[in-house]
């Protein structure tokens, strides 16, 4: 609440998607840091790697190429989605085609959590 010019001033200042200060300022200095760019890159290029071979270790295989996430399309999508959603592991469900959505692991204990998860699962080689 507020007078409508300074209402009006303040929309035309921040525009129609206002960005928090401190997300401002990690962008700025991420887009700055041209070593952080390739580090990151090459990271999430390996991780990604990482993750197909997962998949593929346990009878699932990816489609596509990714660096950020691996999708999966299998009949046993649901089923894999709900057991591993118990074990705290979450993916994204997909209904048509039936698919799943795996996200990199964020540290070495999130991807030995995905790795046993996955090999406690009756993972059919056919899906």
């Amino acid at each position: 609440m507020a007078e409508e010019e300074l209402l009006l001033t303040l929309e035309e200042q921040l525009g129609p998607w206002p960005i928090a200060a401190m997300s401002r300022y990690i962008t700025a200095q991420a887009l700055a840091d041209k070593q952080w760019q390739q580090q990151n890159r090459q990271s999430l290029i390996s991780q990604g790697g990482k993750l197909n071979q997962l998949l593929h270790k346990v009878g699932l295989s990816p489609q596509g190429d990714c660096s950020l996430f691996q999708w999966v399309q299998t009949d046993q999508a649901e089923d894999l989605h709900q057991k591993l959603a118990k074990m705290g592991i979450l993916t994204r469900l997909f209904s048509q085609p039936a698919s799943l959505r795996f996200g990199l692991p964020q540290s070495d204990h999130d991807w030995q959590r995905l790795q046993l998860a996955l090999s406690t699962l009756a993972i059919s080689r056919t899906a």
